[in-house]
């Protein structure tokens, strides 16, 4: 009960509202770079470029060696797909905004009616692929090409798979096989097959569908973002009040709304066919509601306890936002994998929801003591140097 509980409060709370959230921010960053330098008549796209460059590198590294379902690069990518952008008026960047947005749920509801028989597309399931080809172990079959062939395997026949078994010259069953085996791997295995699995399912898996599935999306969310610095939405604290309450009420209530309606609709999908349009136009419109609920209930603290310790404490955890993110996944590797505790698979949602308090706290309060001393965080430091390609002053008192 406390399992199904917990993945509910998750879904309807949690899940896809700080992606969306995380990409409004990213497109505000990039607007806010560029109108800081046109200010100081200083160059932008080059260091822009630059930045991001470092960042693709940074998160491919990061999925390779720590975790298959790094966001960073991806982000990377669109950010400077999202560049040109950044010249468009308030009102062209809200219609585009939206037009991508929505044209992407759109394209994907299609494709999911047409393609796949009402399911959603996702990440393959490796022991139902090997249950498909329970042929010979040579067999090579398009997944697009099947009859009847399974959601996770036409999303197959989307990344680059069949180029992965070229290059190492192994069969489709070899590489599912070895896919499937991701508990053994990672909770008794060696270094370098963690290594082989997680290269297999970020760079040939993850990556290309995020790029297929959910890039437009993406996109959209990085040019509101702009659209909010071009409007000084969440800029102009004291005018936007009355803004950020209308915002936190409407969002919550709206966006519970849409979720709840897309949950009954999820259910109802394998009955009616209309129901996938109601559970898509439910969770992707109702997930960003929310996440603005969000971000404006974030600002209305902000601005009433601007001198607050938990403010600054938040402020701190933000401004190392890149380390956390990357440590956080260097903590859990030591919890989960087999040269740390080899817990992988072996905790329930409940126990791993615990689990990520104390992580959180830990990280908050280390934050806090390393800014007490230095400017950047470690890797916050590295990216800024890397991107002005000149080592920058690290402690705190050092000249800039």
């Amino acid at each position: 009960a406390a399992e199904g509980a917990a993945a509910t409060v998750l879904a309807l709370l949690v899940e896809g509202k700080f992606y969306t959230l995380f990409s409004i921010l990213f497109g505000m960053g990039l607007a806010l770079q560029s109108l800081r330098a046109d200010e100081r008549g200083r160059p932008f796209i080059g260091v822009y470029v630059r930045r991001m460059i470092v960042l693709l590198v940074i998160g491919v590294a990061h999925g390779l060696l720590f975790s298959a379902v790094d966001i960073l690069a991806f982000y990377a990518l669109i950010a400077l797909i999202a560049l040109p952008f950044r010249r468009l008026e308030a009102r062209s960047l809200l219609v585009t905004a939206v037009a991508l947005y929505l044209g992407s749920v759109v394209a994907l509801g299609v494709y999911a009616q047409r393609a796949l028989g009402g399911a959603l597309p996702g990440e393959p399931n490796w022991q139902q692929l090997l249950g498909e080809r329970g042929g010979a172990s040579g067999q090579t079959e398009d997944p697009l090409r099947a009859g009847g062939a399974s959601a996770s395997g036409i999303a197959t026949g989307l990344t680059f798979i069949p180029l992965v078994t070229k290059v190492f010259k192994v069969s489709e069953r070899e590489l599912f096989e070895f896919m499937a085996d991701e508990e053994r791997i990672f909770r008794e295995g060696t270094w370098a097959e963690q290594v082989r699995h997680r290269a297999v399912s970020y760079l040939a898996v993850v990556m290309p569908l995020r790029l297929v599935f959910l890039s437009w999306r993406v996109l959209a969310l990085f040019i509101l973002g702009m659209y909010f610095v071009k409007r000084a939405l969440f800029l102009e604290r004291d005018r936007n009040l009355g803004h950020y309450r209308t915002i936190v009420f409407s969002g919550l209530v709206l966006g519970l709304l849409l979720e709840l309606t897309g949950g009954a609709a999820q259910q109802l999908s394998g009955e009616y066919a209309a129901a996938i349009w109601v559970f898509l136009i439910g969770f992707n419109v109702g997930i960003p509601a929310l996440s603005l609920s969000y971000a404006g209930a974030v600002v209305l603290a902000c601005a009433r306890n601007a001198g607050s310790g938990v403010v600054r404490w938040l402020a701190a955890l933000g401004r190392t936002a890149l380390t956390n993110y990357v440590g956080q996944s260097v903590i859990c590797g030591f919890i989960f994998y087999s040269y740390g505790l080899g817990l992988f698979g072996r905790l329930s949602g409940v126990e791993a929801l615990l689990l990520a308090v104390p992580i959180l706290a830990g990280q908050l309060v280390l934050s806090v003591v390393w800014l007490q001393f230095f400017r950047f965080g470690p890797l916050e430091w590295a990216w800024r140097s890397l991107s002005y390609w000149q080592v920058q002053p690290m402690r705190r008192g050092a000249a800039l």
